[in-house]
This record gives C-alpha cells, sequence and structure tokens, in this order.
C-alpha cells in the first residue's frame, strides 16, 4: 500500500503555553464561562453529534478488533490503521516499522495555534485492549473540528516493552499537549508513572562431576505475578520459594549439587514459573522430600487444586552428570541473600517512605553461565538506590560483577496539572467517571519525558467498554486545548 508523504512543516517560535502556567482561576473561569471554538460550549456536544462519535467509535473498534485478533505480525497490526487513514484522507507515516503517526492539519493553522497529540501502543498479546485504545484516538482524529493541527501517534509494544516508543525520534513529538490513552479496568487519570531499570549480575561458573547423586527437579509454574500490584506489597515470587528451598540445604548440611535454575523471559516483567535441577546424595533424599513436601501442601491449600491453580512440585530426572560447584552455589546464594538483606533500605526515600520494589525478574544459571536480573520499579527519588555504586559493592562482596541499564524513567507531573483539570472537565461532561489514581506501572510518559522533557504529558487509562465515551472526551478535550484563552 502507498504512503503518503507528511507536508512540510516549517519550526514555529516557541509561544507562551499558558496550561503550563498555574492561573487555576483562569482555567475554571474560562471552562465554565467561555464558548468553545468549534462548539457551543464545553457542554457543546449535542445529542445528534455525540451519537455520530459512538457510532463511529464503535465501528472502527469493531473493524480494529477483528483484524487485531487475526494479526500475526506488527505489519498486520499497522495494516488496518494505514487502511483507516488512507479512507479518511489522513496525512500519515509509517516509522521504523513499529509505530505510525497520523496528522489532521488545518490550513488555518498559524504559528500561535495550539497543537494536540495523542498516543496509544497496541500489541499483538493483547488485541481487545488495543484495538479500543487506537479506536479513540482515531475516532478523535476524525470527528474533532479543530482548526489547529492535531497528531495520532501508535506505537508497537513487546510485552511491557514498549519497542516503538523507544524508538521514535522526538521530532514526532512536535506537540504542545500530549494524551497517552493506556488500558486500564476503569477510567483512570495517572497521577505518575514509574520509573524501571534493571541490574543484571554475573558470575563465572566452575563445574564439578557427579556420581551415585540422584536428581531432582523443582518445579513451580503459573503463579499470578504478572506485575505488581503496590510499590510495598510482596507477592508470591517462585525465585524466592526455590532460593528458599536451596538455603534450607545449605543450613541443613545436606550433600546436593545444583546444575540449573531457570526463571522468567523478560527483565520488563515479573516471573510466574521458576525451576531448579539438584542432585542430592541418597542418605539425604529423604530429607528434601519430607521437607518439600511441607512447602507443596501449604501452597496447595494457599492456591488449591483445580483446573488453571498455581503448582509447585518435586519430580525424579534423568541423573545429572555435572553440576556447578559448591563454591559457585554457595556465592549465588549468597549474593541473593545480601540484595534481600538490603531491598528495604534500597526502596525508601529521605524520609523514610518505600518508594520502590525490586524484584528478580530474570534466572538463568546453569553448568555453563550464571545470571540473574534484579528489576526496580521507584515511584520516588531513593538516593541509596540512585547510587550505583552501591550495586557494586553488594556484587562485589560474592565475587559477582553487576551491569546497570535505566530502561524508563520515572514521570511525575505537577500537582495541579491544568491539562489534568481540562480533561477531567471534559471526561464530566460526556459523563466518563474518572478517577485519579498512583501507579507502580511503567508508561510511555517516562520515555516521552525523557525525549522532550518540556513535553506537556497527561496519562489516561480506559478499558475497552469506555472507547466511545473516551472517543468523546477527546474531542472535547482538542476542541477545548486549542483555545488561546487556555
Amino acid at each position: 500500500m502507498k504512503i503518503r508523504s507528511m507536508r512540510q512543516r516549517s519550526h514555529r517560535s516557541s509561544h507562551n503555553n499558558i496550561l503550563k502556567t498555574r492561573i487555576v482561576p483562569l482555567l475554571l473561569a474560562v471552562l465554565v464561562g467561555l464558548s468553545m471554538t468549534a462548539c457551543t460550549n464545553i457542554n457543546g456536544l449535542s445529542k445528534e453529534r455525540g451519537n455520530e462519535i459512538t457510532e463511529a467509535s464503535e465501528a472502527i473498534r469493531t473493524s480494529l478488533e477483528t483484524a487485531f485478533t487475526e494479526a500475526e505480525t506488527a505489519d498486520d497490526l499497522l495494516a488496518p490503521i494505514v487502511a483507516f487513514a488512507d479512507e479518511h484522507e489522513i496525512y500519515y507515516k509509517e516509522v521504523n516499522n513499529n509505530s505510525i503517526i497520523l496528522i489532521k492539519k488545518n490550513d488555518e493553522e498559524t504559528d500561535e495555534s495550539l497543537s494536540v497529540g495523542m498516543h496509544c501502543s497496541i500489541s499483538l498479546d493483547d488485541p481487545v485492549d488495543s484495538a479500543a485504545k487506537a479506536a479513540a484516538i482515531l475516532t478523535a482524529l476524525d470527528k474533532s473540528a479543530s482548526t489547529s493541527r492535531t497528531t495520532a501517534i501508535i506505537t508497537m509494544r513487546d510485552g511491557l516493552f514498549y519497542t516503538g516508543a523507544m524508538a521514535l525520534s522526538v521530532d514526532y513529538l512536535d506537540a504542545d499537549y500530549m494524551i497517552n490513552v493506556s488500558g486500564s479496568d476503569k477510567p483512570v487519570i495517572f497521577l505518575n508513572s514509574t520509573s524501571l531499570d534493571t541490574h543484571k549480575f554475573s558470575h563465572d561458573v566452575t563445574t564439578c562431576k557427579l556420581d551415585n547423586y540422584k536428581s531432582y527437579e523443582l518445579i513451580i509454574e503459573d503463579l499470578p505475578r504478572t506485575a505488581p500490584e503496590t510499590i510495598d506489597e510482596q507477592q508470591d515470587d517462585p525465585v524466592l520459594m526455590i532460593y528458599e528451598i536451596l538455603a534450607w540445604c545449605e543450613q541443613a548440611h545436606l550433600d546436593y549439587r545444583l546444575s540449573s535454575f531457570k526463571a522468567g523471559d523478560a527483565a520488563e516483567t515479573l516471573p510466574t514459573s521458576a525451576s531448579a535441577v539438584i542432585s542430592i546424595d541418597k542418605t539425604d533424599i529423604a530429607k528434601l522430600q519430607n521437607h518439600v513436601f511441607e512447602k507443596t501442601e501449604a501452597f496447595k491449600e494457599k492456591y488449591g487444586t483445580g483446573i488453571g491453580a498455581p503448582t509447585f512440585r518435586l519430580r525424579f530426572t534423568d541423573p545429572e552428570k555435572k553440576a556447578i560447584s559448591r563454591s559457585d552455589t554457595t556465592e549465588l546464594l549468597g549474593m541473593i541473600y545480601t540484595l534481600l538483606g538490603n531491598f528495604e533500605s534500597l526502596s525508601k526515600n529521605e524520609a523514610g517512605k518505600v518508594v520502590g520494589r525490586q524484584d528478580i525478574s530474570l534466572m538463568d544459571v546453569s553448568t555453563i553461565s550464571m545470571h540473574f536480573t534484579m528489576s526496580c520499579r521507584f515511584q520516588g527519588t531513593s538516593e541509596e538506590h540512585d547510587n550505583t555504586s552501591m550495586f557494586e559493592e553488594l556484587a562485589h562482596l560474592n565475587n559477582f560483577t553487576v551491569l546497570d541499564r535505566e530502561i524508563y524513567p520515572r514521570w511525575t507531573p505537577g500537582e495541579d496539572s491544568l491539562i489534568r483539570m481540562t480533561y477531567e472537565r471534559c471526561a464530566d461532561e460526556v459523563n466518563l467517571d474518572t478517577s485519579p489514581v498512583t501507579t507502580c506501572d511503567i508508561l510511555e510518559t517516562g520515555v516521552f519525558a525523557m525525549k522532550k522533557p518540556e513535553l506537556t504529558q497527561l496519562a489516561v487509562g480506559m478499558s475497552p467498554d469506555d472507547c466511545a465515551k473516551m472517543s468523546k472526551a477527546l474531542v472535547l478535550f482538542i476542541e477545548t486545548a486549542e483555545q488561546k484563552s487556555l
């Protein structure tokens, strides 16, 4: 399909962004008393126009949901959005094979015109949620009667990793106000996004041969642990559950050897399963079996044994021929113990409040290599955590090396954000009942703030059922924000 070229646009000079000021009384006066350019007033969505937007939103959502459900590649996801742009004669450009930019530009736009950008991410993993978000911003782009430039940015997401947003050039963030639309169980306004960085710990491995040992595999599967619910509340962790069994083997002086310890799929997600292969002298087998039996019985009592319930078991496996040396195993367990002992101090701010959580997101230990990754989410600043030399010192204690990697920065907008107040009023007018929330999730707002710190952003959440109301709220916001009096 032929791709349209975006019109060239000269860089306009900077201008006063009134929404970035703190003139709260002025904004409230504008919202209550002044008329809008494209509507009679902020209540200006007539019943007829509201129905038109609802019908368009639902039609686009249904079409995208069908296409997204059948999609197998990123190109398959982007194709129906390209088709939408062609059908509605909207300029677009595909970028990096993982993003698409749609621009609706009015010929009457001047250097003083205020522009609005909207963004959402889509994923092969969640076609229903992706279709609803994309439909909301595409409907708003098409149906808004703005005289200013409006942009819709749709990027690809791979799991929790915002591949498209990370690769997007700052040139495409050329808007006065950017609204980021994310998935949520209910309509919300996010008051923050959490930072995410990782620390990968590595250790050289030496091995030993095994003779006359019996080998077993510890397996924990399908724990409900795909994302952290709160910063300071720990969930059952399959990595730590297996670590505790291995640590018990050390304390009980069992003659055992570790051959592998595996968990996790990506540094950005929390593992739901973990496994370890250990070999044990026949004189200690009964001790291990009895200890694990107590653990598995407690696990069954907590999670049940029905279809779909998490599982925890110890099974006999073919004898291993070699294993990790006892000294290296001890240093691995010592490294995890050291980190556990410092998690709390690393997760607090100067006032002693817990502002972060740290989880082992990847475990990749075998007779060939020894690596594990700790992911850290923070809502606020922790000087101890931000000081990366602390992790180097902790790693050095157990002969590990550590590589620090920041993935997503934190985003914390102003508490009295006028862009937020404007959106809340627009949402109220279309009966979209939003509530402000703090989150320990990562959002694209952090990525965009890193790329363009001066960009004024708003992060909102919606469920698929909110699609039509979100479309109408976005239409009202676009038409309100273009007013120079705001």
